[in-house]
């Protein structure tokens, strides 16, 4: 607390009571104009100390004591020194020697220490209060905290690679100089804010765009970086472009120098604190005029009654058609002088919504239990309410739809899904969010399984990015697979749409799959039915039946499945290895149906059946498989088969596999030429034809099987082999 025998601090406090300052019998700072300015000081984001010239502490704020962890009572009237600990203080070197001898603000930094025993990096304003005479009887000290800076400043110095990849997207400015103070770099935000580009070859020097009230300022500083090899330092500066457009940067230095020490430039990492500082001066305006503040804001007293009324309360009063300050009572509370009895103590805020006139309003009341007033603002919420309904709609609307719904970022992050979303696929919305769309795509192996091509994967989601980003389509729909949490597939219709702000700039996508897996499902099924149908037709002009084409798919499949195949490969041929004979339908019923040996012209008839079926079905993108099964399921593994006479692993796989399949089933049948052959001899045969008619793989694929082969054999026997 302020010491009453102190001459110096009583002259402090004289002279801002005589101009409306400090008042030690109140504690607080006094009013101008009707304003409160102690519920400033205490407001004030900076920390704040007030040193009287024997440098004790007259007055410490809220901040300071938030930031460095003192009660304000444990800091006042202790000498600096004690608090600050700095190496400086109290000695020729200390920083408000200066302060106290000169009329201008000083800047400096230096690490503070907390209660706790810890340190944090503050940038310090020295400012000199002044009395009627022009005496320095105190100064003023903020403290702001620089820890974020300092982190900057690491960084910078630790990852220059990582520096300069964030400098072009940065809004912080990044400038380079020369010895000279030629520029050699600026970062987009640097070329924007002072207006030039490096490589136009400009002459200007960065002094050129100093204003003149700092440029001495800067050459002092930088001498004192050269000369001291300081490491970094910072200082605010105030700029003025050609255009005279004028700024103010909060700048960190730091030099270069060579291996054998010659200054080569310096870099400067700013940041544009403009409006920082307008606001800081607004700040000290509106400490000077209060009657400057744009909201409706009035003063009670302890009464009740209404004391004072910025412009914004009259102009209210005046469309309302009030005369007088009682028609401010409006937008309070029936019972708010009972209220106020009840909670005028520090610190208290009381807070309502009052509705008066169709419009809304949110009022605060602030009060000041040591002047015995309140402070009210008030503040029409009325769109902001409207908007928020409108958003709480949409956001039911969103939830409650009945397909699912995602909204992505520009970058493709998903920002929401709706219920429906998560019903579908499995994940939640914490489990989705940050997420993007790509842990729903079961990959490009999934879609090569179901037929896909590695240009038809790239083509589909190509085109897919492309019609969402073009402003002239802004939408894609179609088919996709996707991938739920558990790992099952579904197919998907899926909807986006590109979603743009009212300049017409990108901002977010909505994606809307509807499961059509059922229908997929049910449409490939009707295929099967359908191919199988048609395989069957063709085979009834043969002595087959129907039995025979379930055996032959069911041996290609188990064959197909020990050798590696799966996904649509096995499919494929399981569901077109009954395609093998189709041909036959070319071929005349006497040659077809002849219960003989047929002659050399008669078999070379018959071999055609090959080519027919392969004409039959070649050229549908769909029966490509059983195209190719058709034609090569009677090539020899030797190159003694027809009709083209291939070997080895020139046969497609599918017919080496469909060869074997073929023969142990045509073994096994009754014919009117032969009885069936039992497994045994069945597997002789088969296995001395390894290497000449069939594929030795194939053949050790069948002997790993044989049990299998059986089981199929019984479970689809012809009735008439009964």
């Amino acid at each position: 607390m302020l010491d009453p025998g102190n001459e110096e601090e009583q002259r402090f406090c004289s002279a801002c009571s005589s101009r409306g300052g400090v008042s030690e019998e109140a504690g607080i700072l006094s009013e101008e104009n009707g304003w409160n300015l102690e519920q400033l000081f205490h407001a004030s984001a900076e920390g704040i100390l007030i040193l009287g010239r024997t440098r004790r502490i007259l007055r410490a704020n809220r901040m300071f004591s938030r930031i460095f962890g003192y009660a304000v009572d444990e800091v006042e009237g202790k000498p600096c020194f004690e608090i600050l600990r700095a190496p400086f203080c109290n000695g020729p070197d200390c920083p408000l020697e200066h302060s106290f001898t000169a009329e201008e603000t000083l800047e400096f930094c230096m690490d503070v220490p907390t209660r706790t025993g810890g340190n944090i990096p503050c940038l310090i304003f020295a400012s000199p209060l002044l009395d009627e005479d022009g005496r320095v009887v105190a100064v003023m000290e903020q403290f702001r905290d620089m820890t974020e800076w300092q982190c900057m400043e690491r960084m910078a110095r630790e990852s220059e690679s990582r520096f300069r990849a964030l400098v072009e997207r940065t809004e912080h400015l990044l400038v380079e100089i020369d010895a000279a103070l030629r520029f050699t770099f600026l970062n987009p935000a640097a070329e924007h804010l002072f207006g030039i580009v490096v490589s136009d070859g400009s002459a200007r020097t960065f002094e050129d765009f100093v204003h003149d009230s700092r440029k001495v300022f800067l050459r002092e500083r930088l001498r004192t970086i050269i000369g001291e090899r300081s490491a970094s330092d910072s200082f605010r500066l105030h700029h003025i472009t050609t255009a005279g457009k004028e700024f103010h940067v909060h700048w960190s230095v730091i030099p270069h120098f060579s291996e054998v020490g010659k200054l080569e430039g310096f870099s400067f990492l700013g940041r544009n604190v403009s409006e920082e500082y307008r606001l800081a001066e607004e700040l000290q305006r509106m400490a000077l005029f209060p009657l400057a503040n744009p909201n409706v804001v009035f003063q009670i007293d302890a009464a009740g009654s209404i004391s004072f009324a910025n412009p914004s309360a009259w102009k209210w009063l005046g469309e309302h058609g009030f005369e007088d300050l009682r028609g401010l009572e409006n937008l309070l509370p029936p019972d708010y002088r009972e209220l106020l009895e009840r909670s005028l103590a520090p610190g208290d805020v009381l807070s309502f919504d009052i509705a008066w006139k169709g419009r809304f309003y949110d009022v605060k009341l602030s009060p000041f239990p040591r002047q015995g007033t309140c402070m009210a603002n008030v503040t029409d919420v009325t769109e902001y309410r409207k908007i928020s309904q409108e958003k709480e709609l949409l956001h039911r609307a969103f939830q409650s739809a009945i397909h699912g719904m995602t909204v992505t970022d520009t970058t493709g992050r998903i920002l929401y899904v709706n219920r429906a979303f998560e019903e579908l696929y499995g994940y939640s919305q914490e489990e989705a969010l940050g997420k993007t769309p790509g842990i729903l795509n079961p990959g490009r192996k999934v879609y090569k399984d179901l037929g896909y091509t590695e240009e038809q994967y790239d083509r589909l989601f190509g085109e897919m990015w492309e019609s969402i980003i073009d402003p002239k389509k802004g939408r894609w729909e179609g088919e996709i697979v996707n991938r739920r949490k558990d790992g099952t597939l579904l197919w998907v219709r899926l909807y986006i749409s590109a979603v743009r702000d009212e300049r017409g700039e990108l901002t977010a996508f909505l994606g809307t799959p509807m499961d059509i897996t059922r229908r997929v499902e049910e449409e490939r099924n009707t295929r099967l039915d359908l191919y199988r149908a048609l395989a069957e037709t063709a085979e009834a002009r043969d002595m087959e039946t129907g039995a025979h084409l379930l055996r032959v798919s069911a041996y290609c499949r188990i064959v197909g499945a020990y050798l590696g195949l799966m996904g649509k490969e096995l499919l494929d041929l399981e569901t077109f290895a009954p395609f093998h004979d189709i041909g036959k339908v070319g071929i005349p019923d006497g040659i077809l149906l002849a219960p003989r040996k047929l002659s050399p012209e008669e078999f070379e008839i018959m071999k055609t059946h090959t080519t027919i079926g392969y004409n039959i079905l070649h050229g549908h993108s769909s029966l490509e498989t059983a195209a190719e099964i058709a034609l090569s399921h009677h090539e020899n593994y030797d190159g003694t088969g027809y009709p083209r006479g291939l070997a080895g692993s020139v046969i497609p796989l599918n017919g080496r596999i469909v060869a074997l399949a073929d023969v142990y089933d045509a073994l096994r049948s009754r014919r009117p030429y032969k009885v069936p052959w039992t497994h045994a001899d069945a597997s002789a045969f088969i296995r001395a034809q390894s290497g000449m008619k069939f594929d030795p793989a194939v053949v050790r694929a069948f002997v790993a099987l044989e049990e299998e082969f059986q089981e199929v054999a019984e479970r689809f026997r012809d009735e008439r082999e009964v």
